[in-house]
């Protein structure tokens, strides 16, 4: 580095003089003055160029040892996940104007939808992961559906490669390459013309809290979202959240299936390991604990639903084996409430099949486990819920699972291994089976993320339409400031390089 500024002031002091400067003394040093600023401005430009390039190298060098370590040594997608987050970042230091005019979504606006919008849409910083947990700040993925893409922003997308919403955006993406058209536009409404000029936009909650009470019956978010699950019907209409299809599920079907027809043999092989006539003649149930505290009022461990879940294990052991794996969350060091419950080892689903019958209940929210639990082959015991998935209204109860609450849990138990009531849970069995292996796969994903975002729209074309003329004007603010929207899946060289190492 000292050497190089030696050649600068060497070049600067030999540089000869032009023409121009010896016929007029008077500006001689201050066109010298110049010259020697873009020398050294150019300079710079060039030695920040070769320590990026240097960086990029070296990178590459670290990323290719990797490759030799992923393929001898397993390794969690957290660790994937992270270095795609790294070349995510090398990518928008080298390549993305970080010049770019700041902008700030006007106080103006009469609708909360927009105001809220903007207001996560142009966030510099975008959300981290915490952020969009924590159910107080109320936090939600923004995107736009545009010309047949779904679009971010570039410094958001990168974040959204850990966040949940990226498997949603792949089901979109999925949905808009089979179309082949403008999704949502071809639906025929009289205003959905009007109400879709500039494009979608979409807010999608990243975390579990839908902002709706139960117990008070309260939207704390007064304009339609997309959300991972929806208020059960028992409790009204009122929560204004558009269910899709949950990354959960999504995973879990990538992570074991190749193709619908891997449903078959999986099935099989469920029935040759665990064989009705070996199955445990009891239920079971493993989970961690929840608190949900506007809705739980402060409750005890006990006095949760989990709580009462696990105490009607300790009262009837012969029926029921529960048990919570970890006291996480306000119950994480209550060394009081640990003496009054019964924590056990953790469990795979695929152990649950030793059992006759697996119960399922409600955690923080929905539990995104329900529908895998129907893929196995013991019996599904549901706890009534007071959130649900999107698809719960195709399930009947007694056809796919056995209804329950936690007062009748023990007669409900006593239906699902009396020896007397065999064929019919075989029959629930099956049934949950064959519902299982037309919906959680990729293309009935896909379909229905496609139906839900219909939905969505539909919800937003319902609300006060002086929302449309201001979405005209923000539209046209924030691309003129904000004009580094991507496909949120596209395949750039981010992606290349990504892909090449890890698929």
């Amino acid at each position: 580095m000292l050497q190089a500024k030696t050649m600068i002031k060497k070049r600067h002091v030999y540089a000869p003089i032009l023409p121009t400067q010896q016929n007029d003394n008077d500006n001689e040093g201050h066109l010298t003055q110049k010259q020697k600023q873009k020398s050294c401005h150019t300079t710079r430009r060039s030695l920040r160029f070769f320590r990026h390039a240097i960086l990029v190298i070296i990178g590459t060098l670290i990323i290719t040892l990797g490759i030799f370590i992923c393929q001898t040594t397993p390794i969690d997608q957290l660790l994937v996940r992270s270095v795609q987050g790294i070349i995510e970042t090398v990518y928008n230091t080298l390549f993305h104007d970080s010049d770019r005019t700041s902008y700030g979504p006007p106080t103006n606006l009469k609708s909360e939808f927009l105001s809220t919008y903007e207001e996560m849409l142009t966030s510099d910083k975008g959300v981290t992961i915490k952020d969009a947990m924590d159910p107080n700040k109320r936090l939600f993925v923004p995107l736009l559906l545009q010309n047949g893409k779904l679009l971010c922003r570039r410094r958001h997308k990168h974040k959204l490669s850990w966040f949940r919403a990226r498997k949603f955006i792949e089901m979109i993406r999925m949905g808009l390459m089979q179309q082949k058209s403008n999704f949502p536009f071809s639906i025929s409404s009289t205003n959905s013309t009007s109400s879709l000029e500039g494009g979608l936009p979409i807010l999608l909650s990243e975390g579990d809290d839908l902002h709706c009470n139960v117990v008070t019956k309260q939207d704390h978010t007064p304009f339609p979202r997309l959300s991972w699950s929806i208020v059960a019907p028992k409790h009204g209409t009122w929560c204004q959240s558009i269910g899709i299809p949950s990354y959960s599920n999504w995973h879990f079907y990538h992570r074991n299936f190749q193709k619908q027809s891997d449903w078959v043999s999986k099935f099989q092989q469920n029935d040759e390991q665990y064989p009705w006539s070996n199955k445990s003649n009891n239920a079971v149930w493993r989970g961690s604990t929840t608190y949900d505290a506007p809705q739980y009022n402060q409750s005890s461990l006990n006095e949760t639903p989990r709580g009462q879940l696990v105490k009607k294990g300790m009262e009837h052991p012969a029926l029921i084996d529960a048990g919570f794996t970890r006291l996480i969350q306000k119950f994480e060091n209550d060394k009081k409430a640990e003496r009054e419950t019964s924590v056990s080892k953790g469990m795979s689903m695929s152990d649950m099949m030793k059992y006759k019958a697996i119960i399922d209940i409600d955690g923080n929210n929905w539990s995104s486990r329900f529908g895998m639990l129907l893929c196995m082959n013991s019996v599904v015991i549901k706890i009534d819920p007071d959130f649900i998935e999107y698809f719960y209204k195709d399930l009947q109860p007694m056809v796919h699972y056995i209804p329950a609450t936690l007062q009748n849990l023990t007669q409900a138990v006593e239906y699902a291994i009396d020896k007397d009531n065999e064929r019919q849970v075989q029959s629930m069995i099956k049934a949950a089976n064959a519902w299982c292996q037309d919906t959680l796969i990729e293309p009935s994903f896909v379909e229905d993320a496609m139906t839900q975002l219909v939905e969505y729209q539909k919800a937003l074309e319902d609300m006060d339409e002086s929302w449309r003329e201001e979405w005209k004007s923000v539209k046209k603010r924030f691309t003129e400031t904000l004009d580094d929207f991507v496909d949120c899946d596209d395949r750039n060289v981010v992606s290349y390089v990504s892909d090449f190492f890890f698929q």
